[in-house]
């Protein structure tokens, strides 16, 4: 055998060997980017899931405030809707946000839609009578002021979470 060919030979192999090496290397680096674009989604993802929870607490709490408000001020047909409001408010944030709560936070949330049941036995249903007992309207008004210190409890608690992650991310 032709010495010149086996040099070129062997010169071709290692050539081959080291694009082979190259091409190890470089679909190792796309996979630990791909592992990192994967890892920043999630994190994007659950400062958004916290972020969304946070606001809906907050909208419960500024309801629940807002049938203080109405009741004190003897509105009682726009309280009791919204207290209907409340209710649904309280129910969709359970369904959507149980995994993002704390054990102690859903059976709080549990009970503040019972406090919303009791508020809206406590009024009128929309389209009757409007004057209450003050006595019902004080229980309404106990009820939705539990209502806004637990959404706000929650939605504090979410919005921590989301500074936190936003300043380590």
């Amino acid at each position: 055998m032709n010495p010149s060919l086996a040099f070129w030979g062997f010169l071709l192999n290692i050539l081959g060997l080291i694009v082979g090496i190259v091409g190890v290397a470089l679909a190792v680096r796309s996979h630990m980017k791909l592992k990192d674009a994967q890892t920043a989604k999630k994190g994007t993802e659950r400062k958004l899931f916290h972020h969304m929870a946070a606001q809906q607490f907050d909208e419960i709490g500024r309801t629940a405030a807002e049938i203080i408000l109405r009741l004190r001020g003897g509105d009682v047909r726009s309280a009791s809707g919204l207290a209907t409001e409340l209710k649904l408010s309280l129910g969709k944030a359970l369904g959507s946000w149980s995994r993002l709560m704390e054990g102690s936070e859903r059976d709080k949330v549990e009970v503040a839609m019972k406090s919303a049941d009791e508020i809206l036995q406590q009024l009128p249903a929309a389209g009757g009578p409007e004057p209450i007992a003050p006595e019902r309207a004080q229980s309404a008004v106990g009820h939705a002021g539990f209502i806004m210190a637990v959404a706000g409890e929650i939605g504090g608690r979410l919005r921590v979470v989301y500074l936190e992650e936003s300043e380590v991310g």
